[in-house]
């Protein structure tokens, strides 16, 4: 082994990285609404296909905002994080969509009452925000399964710091 040291991936790096994954997502789309690609477009009532494709560009939109926004702190072991945003941001926005249609299933409601292409579009903004914001939907889960794990135990009462 050489005593060089192997410098890790920098900003550019993950520039680029973020810009082949907005290039992928754009052919993806333009695929799909040319009708060049079938995609499953539900798994029961939830429009996967959509639902993932927002989630990802979420969280695609998030790395780029560290690139730009960490110009003169940037951090390069957080380069498996920018890698894995668009993967991260897909789950858990399908995730999130499935919670949501949970509670409105608990309701005893329908969770998709029209045929038309419009339905979706609440599920889609909820994918993307939770792709983007997945640290915060990450901290709404462990606190919904606080609730429901350990329901009326004193730490629901106690203030977190």
């Amino acid at each position: 082994m050489s005593n060089e040291t192997v410098k890790a991936p920098g900003r550019t790096a993950v520039f680029w990285l973020e810009m082949f994954y907005l290039l992928g997502l754009g052919a993806i789309a333009w695929f799909y609404f040319t009708d060049r690609l079938k995609l499953p477009d539900a798994i029961g009532s939830v429009p996967t296909s959509g639902i993932l494709w927002f989630g990802a560009l979420g969280g695609v939109l998030l790395s780029l905002t560290g690139v730009f926004g960490h110009t003169d702190d940037w951090n390069p072991s957080f380069l498996q994080w920018h890698v894995a945003r668009p993967f991260v941001g897909a789950a858990v926005g399908l995730v999130a969509v499935m919670v949501i249609q949970a509670g409105i299933l608990t309701l005893g409601q329908n969770p998709t009452p029209n045929k038309d292409a419009s339905r979706f579009v609440f599920y889609y903004v909820v994918a993307f925000l939770v792709g983007y914001r997945e640290e915060s939907f990450r901290e709404l889960i462990r606190r919904l399964g606080d609730v429901i794990l350990n329901p009326g135990s004193e730490r629901d009462s106690e203030p977190r710091q």
